[in-house]
Protein backbone atom coordinates (compact mmCIF):
# COMPACT_ATOMS: atom_id res chain seq x y z
CA UNK A 1 0.00 0.00 0.00
CA UNK A 2 0.67 3.87 -0.38
CA UNK A 3 2.40 5.13 2.72
CA UNK A 4 2.61 9.41 2.60
CA UNK A 5 5.75 11.03 2.81
CA UNK A 6 6.94 14.04 4.89
CA UNK A 7 10.41 15.67 4.65
CA UNK A 8 11.02 18.85 6.76
CA UNK A 9 13.66 20.87 6.83
CA UNK A 10 14.22 23.10 9.99
CA UNK A 11 16.23 25.30 12.03
CA UNK A 12 17.80 24.95 15.54
CA UNK A 13 15.01 26.03 17.52
CA UNK A 14 12.42 23.25 15.57
CA UNK A 15 10.52 25.96 13.34
CA UNK A 16 9.82 24.57 10.11
CA UNK A 17 11.68 26.31 6.92
CA UNK A 18 10.25 24.15 4.22
CA UNK A 19 8.53 20.72 3.80
CA UNK A 20 8.02 18.59 1.21
CA UNK A 21 5.15 15.70 0.82
CA UNK A 22 4.06 12.64 -1.53
CA UNK A 23 3.03 9.22 -1.26
CA UNK A 24 5.27 5.77 -1.97
CA UNK A 25 5.09 2.30 -1.63
CA UNK A 26 5.54 0.89 1.59
CA UNK A 27 9.13 -0.45 0.55
CA UNK A 28 10.47 3.06 0.50
CA UNK A 29 11.87 5.21 2.89
CA UNK A 30 14.12 8.34 3.21
CA UNK A 31 17.91 6.75 4.06
CA UNK A 32 19.87 9.90 3.70
CA UNK A 33 19.26 13.97 3.30
CA UNK A 34 21.27 16.76 3.40
CA UNK A 35 20.49 20.32 3.13
CA UNK A 36 21.96 22.34 0.08
CA UNK A 37 23.55 25.49 -0.30
CA UNK A 38 20.82 26.93 -2.18
CA UNK A 39 18.39 26.69 0.89
CA UNK A 40 16.89 23.68 -0.20
CA UNK A 41 17.50 19.95 0.64
CA UNK A 42 17.74 16.89 -1.57
CA UNK A 43 17.38 13.30 -0.28
CA UNK A 44 17.04 9.69 -1.26
CA UNK A 45 14.26 7.50 -1.05
CA UNK A 46 15.66 4.21 -1.22
CA UNK A 47 13.83 0.90 -1.40
CA UNK A 48 13.84 -2.28 1.01
CA UNK A 49 12.00 -5.26 -0.39
CA UNK A 50 9.34 -7.36 1.92
CA UNK A 51 7.40 -10.10 1.28
CA UNK A 52 3.59 -9.38 0.05
CA UNK A 53 2.66 -13.02 0.45
CA UNK A 54 1.66 -16.25 -1.73
CA UNK A 55 5.49 -15.78 -2.93
CA UNK A 56 5.29 -12.33 -4.21
CA UNK A 57 7.96 -9.87 -3.35
CA UNK A 58 7.51 -6.13 -3.30
CA UNK A 59 10.15 -6.17 -5.72
CA UNK A 60 8.80 -8.27 -8.14
CA UNK A 61 7.33 -5.22 -10.18
CA UNK A 62 10.44 -3.51 -9.88
CA UNK A 63 11.96 -0.70 -8.28
CA UNK A 64 14.42 2.14 -8.52
CA UNK A 65 15.88 4.19 -5.74
CA UNK A 66 15.19 7.96 -6.04
CA UNK A 67 16.82 10.97 -5.34
CA UNK A 68 14.76 13.80 -4.70
CA UNK A 69 15.96 17.60 -4.50
CA UNK A 70 13.56 20.14 -3.79
CA UNK A 71 13.99 24.01 -3.50
CA UNK A 72 14.09 27.10 -0.64
CA UNK A 73 9.99 26.76 -0.90
CA UNK A 74 9.90 23.00 -1.07
CA UNK A 75 9.17 22.56 -4.93
CA UNK A 76 10.28 19.67 -6.36
CA UNK A 77 13.40 20.75 -8.91
CA UNK A 78 14.02 16.94 -9.87
CA UNK A 79 13.59 13.20 -9.11
CA UNK A 80 16.47 11.23 -10.27
CA UNK A 81 16.20 7.44 -10.94
CA UNK A 82 18.99 5.24 -9.77
CA UNK A 83 20.41 1.64 -9.73
CA UNK A 84 21.34 1.57 -6.30
CA UNK A 85 20.11 0.72 -2.71
CA UNK A 86 21.46 0.94 0.76
CA UNK A 87 21.87 4.67 -0.26
CA UNK A 88 23.30 6.04 2.88
CA UNK A 89 25.74 9.15 2.27
CA UNK A 90 24.68 12.11 0.38
CA UNK A 91 26.90 15.25 -0.19
CA UNK A 92 26.76 18.71 -2.20
CA UNK A 93 30.36 19.78 -3.54
CA UNK A 94 31.27 21.35 -6.86
CA UNK A 95 27.95 22.08 -7.94
CA UNK A 96 27.00 18.46 -8.16
CA UNK A 97 25.67 15.57 -5.55
CA UNK A 98 27.82 12.81 -4.63
CA UNK A 99 25.24 9.87 -3.70
CA UNK A 100 27.27 6.87 -2.06
CA UNK A 101 25.84 3.43 -0.68
CA UNK A 102 25.74 -0.57 -1.49
CA UNK A 103 24.68 -1.52 -4.89
CA UNK A 104 23.41 -5.43 -4.93
CA UNK A 105 25.48 -6.90 -7.61
CA UNK A 106 23.03 -7.58 -10.83
CA UNK A 107 24.72 -11.12 -11.51
CA UNK A 108 24.27 -12.84 -8.28
CA UNK A 109 20.65 -11.41 -7.34
CA UNK A 110 18.24 -14.06 -5.91
CA UNK A 111 14.98 -13.35 -5.53
CA UNK A 112 14.43 -12.68 -1.51
CA UNK A 113 17.45 -12.59 -0.52
CA UNK A 114 20.35 -10.49 0.07
CA UNK A 115 22.68 -10.50 -2.50
CA UNK A 116 26.78 -9.40 -2.34
CA UNK A 117 27.15 -6.14 -2.50
CA UNK A 118 29.81 -3.56 -4.21
CA UNK A 119 30.14 0.07 -3.04
CA UNK A 120 28.82 2.64 -5.44
CA UNK A 121 29.05 6.72 -5.92
CA UNK A 122 26.69 8.26 -8.54
CA UNK A 123 27.16 11.60 -8.89
CA UNK A 124 24.35 14.05 -9.96
CA UNK A 125 24.55 17.04 -11.82
CA UNK A 126 22.12 20.36 -10.13
CA UNK A 127 20.01 19.66 -12.84
CA UNK A 128 19.60 16.48 -11.71
CA UNK A 129 21.36 14.30 -14.49
CA UNK A 130 23.27 11.19 -13.60
CA UNK A 131 26.73 12.24 -14.76
CA UNK A 132 28.81 9.48 -13.25
CA UNK A 133 28.67 6.59 -11.21
CA UNK A 134 32.03 4.19 -9.74
CA UNK A 135 32.24 1.53 -7.99
CA UNK A 136 34.39 -0.33 -5.53
CA UNK A 137 33.65 -3.94 -6.21
CA UNK A 138 34.50 -7.65 -5.38
CA UNK A 139 32.84 -11.31 -5.39
CA UNK A 140 31.43 -11.03 -2.10
CA UNK A 141 30.15 -8.60 0.04
CA UNK A 142 31.24 -5.21 0.33
CA UNK A 143 29.87 -2.93 2.35
CA UNK A 144 30.19 0.85 2.86
CA UNK A 145 30.51 1.97 6.67
CA UNK A 146 30.74 5.39 6.76
CA UNK A 147 31.49 8.32 3.84
CA UNK A 148 32.82 11.87 4.05
CA UNK A 149 34.38 14.61 2.37
CA UNK A 150 38.30 15.60 3.01
CA UNK A 151 39.20 18.18 0.64
CA UNK A 152 38.73 17.52 -2.71
CA UNK A 153 38.22 14.01 -1.92
CA UNK A 154 36.12 11.58 -0.18
CA UNK A 155 37.13 9.19 2.43
CA UNK A 156 35.18 5.57 2.84
CA UNK A 157 35.45 3.29 5.15
CA UNK A 158 34.73 -0.37 3.81
CA UNK A 159 33.70 -3.62 5.53
CA UNK A 160 34.89 -6.12 2.77
CA UNK A 161 35.20 -9.89 2.39
CA UNK A 162 35.86 -9.86 -1.19
CA UNK A 163 39.79 -10.83 -1.69
CA UNK A 164 39.63 -10.25 -5.28
CA UNK A 165 38.91 -7.05 -7.76
CA UNK A 166 39.21 -4.22 -6.09
CA UNK A 167 40.33 -6.17 -2.74
CA UNK A 168 42.98 -7.90 -4.22
CA UNK A 169 46.19 -8.70 -1.61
Amino acid sequence: SDNTVQVKMMDLYGNELVSYQFSADAGYFVNSLTATSDGGFLFVLDFQDYTIGDNTWASDDGYLTRVIKCDKDGKLQFDTEIDCTGTEYCFEKNEQFYVFGDCETPETKIRGVGSPTDVSMIVINKNGERINKKSIEGSDYDCLKSAEPSGECFVLSISSQSDDKDFTG
